[in-house]
């Protein structure tokens, strides 16, 4: 006899399809840049981000099944459950767009699209609080809250510079060097104005 399916299944259906497609996306582009390396170099700073950004994926796939006792489905939820996801699956496409071409560089791409993927970062902490508060979770274990605000706080900063403010060449020592303050500054907080 066939088993009827429940709420939570039919929801975390959707759920999987979403993060199956971002966690297909990471190895895919990761890949992408490995095979180009040559003609342009992996990032650093893209690998951290692609290596987080995956692991972020698998835990928060992890983090729906808490929400299998839910017995009081509402359109609420569900909306808070799939805008989270959407933006978890945002952050891969801001890291590897699908459409890139042979000839652009990951790096000169990446610059373009961090102000996106620490937006999305942001939108995906602020779900991430919501929807644990929608559980009854928000203050169990203790840390909870601060963790995650504090990481939601981090990501504004990076964004921040490209909407006008703190470039590369006001920042001393940052011009045209290769130096680690210029290449980490100009990778990963501050764009470079030409």
């Amino acid at each position: 006899m066939p088993t009827q399916m429940g709420e939570f299944d039919f929801i975390s259906v959707l759920i999987s399809l979403i993060i199956g497609l971002g966690i297909t996306n990471l190895p895919s582009g990761a890949g992408r840049a490995f095979y180009r390396r040559q003609k342009s170099p992996i990032d650093e700073v893209h690998m951290v981000l692609t290596a987080s950004t995956l692991l972020i994926l698998i835990l928060n796939w992890w983090v729906i099944f808490s929400w299998r006792a839910e017995t009081n489905w509402t359109f609420e939820k569900f909306l808070v459950l799939i805008v989270w996801m959407v933006s978890l699956f945002m952050l891969t496409i801001f890291l590897y767009p699908p459409d890139l071409s042979e000839s652009e560089e990951h790096r000169d791409i990446w610059l373009q699209n961090r102000v996106g993927y620490y937006g999305a970062y942001v939108v995906m902490c602020l779900f991430d609080i919501l929807q644990t508060a929608m559980r009854g979770g928000l203050f169990h274990p203790i840390w909870y809250l601060p963790y995650v605000g504090h990481y939601a706080l981090l990501s504004v900063p990076p964004a921040w510079p490209c909407a006008g403010g703190v470039t590369t060449d006001s920042l001393p020592g940052t011009s045209s060097s290769p130096s680690w303050p210029g290449r980490f500054s100009s990778g990963v907080f501050f764009s470079k104005r030409v």
